[in-house]
């Protein structure tokens, strides 16, 4: 397995290792009724920090044991599977902004709220856009392993 590969599979454990910790930490805020925009934008701020802080530490780690391959750059075929994963995740990406979008301009909120009653329309609209971004993320490294395994 190539370094390029064993960093996509690090980042796809990762993304789904954060995106399960924000379900199941939020869901857990909902069941006590403890859900409010305060503890959510806490939530947001812990699960970006927690992101890039834990990319850093598995990146650097990878670097230093394959530290003679991770200075090698891309081959063309290593190239090629990063533009089709991140295709795919951009196609996640986009569908989740238009049906935010679309759900911003249909919805009345005054009788209806979207997953969370106690929660703004705006951070019912945040939630789906952050749970939109990790979804995407996990789409592009799960593609990028595909297509490793793949082999072309």
């Amino acid at each position: 397995m190539s370094y390029k590969e064993k960093s996509v599979w690090a980042s796809l454990l990762l993304n789904l290792a954060i995106a399960s910790y924000y379900i199941f930490h939020l869901q857990g805020l909902h069941a006590n009724s403890l859900l409010t925009e305060e503890t959510l934008t806490d939530l947001f701020v812990r699960i970006v920090l927690m992101l890039v802080v834990w990319e850093i530490i598995l990146q650097a780690t990878l670097a230093l044991i394959d530290h003679k391959e991770s200075d090698k750059g891309e081959d063309e075929r290593e190239s090629m599977f990063k533009l089709r994963g991140n295709r795919n995740g951009y196609h996640v990406l986009t569908a989740v902004v238009f049906m935010a979008i679309f759900i911003l301009w249909k919805v009345d909120f005054n009788e209806h709220r979207l997953a969370f009653n106690e929660l703004s329309a705006a951070m019912n609209t945040l939630n789906i856009l952050v749970v939109g971004v990790l979804a995407a993320e996990i789409v592009n490294y799960a593609s990028q392993v595909f297509y490793y395994r793949r082999g072309y």
